[in-house]
């Protein structure tokens, strides 16, 4: 959602975004840990599974433009964020990460 104005002699423009993903997906048939368990004769890969691909986001942003100053101010949520395949190419169905970001600019 995007909208804006005139207060006075500056330009405002706010926006809105929510994301939010309907579960994981793709369906991965081999990761890395499958090419290691067949060679050492292990059994500890989780494929075949879905790649751990869940979020929920949700941002908001604010500029304000006049003759001599601009004004940006934004700010984003990011909660139960998936890991997609894992950091080692190896499935994780339970790794996530939290992303919380501030920014201002004159």
């Amino acid at each position: 959602m995007i909208s804006g104005g005139r207060v006075g002699d500056f330009a405002i423009v706010g926006a809105l975004q929510y994301q939010e993903t309907d579960g994981n997906a793709p369906l991965i048939a081999a990761d890395l840990q499958t090419n290691l368990d067949a060679l050492f004769g292990t059994r500890a890969s989780l494929a075949p599974g879905e790649a751990n691909t869940h979020l929920r986001l949700l941002g908001a942003q604010l500029n304000a433009t006049g003759e001599h100053a601009t004004l940006m101010l934004r700010t984003s949520l990011g909660r139960d964020i998936g890991m997609g395949i894992g950091l080692a190419n190896a499935l994780d169905p339970f790794g996530q990460v939290e992303h919380h970001h501030r920014r201002g600019q004159v």
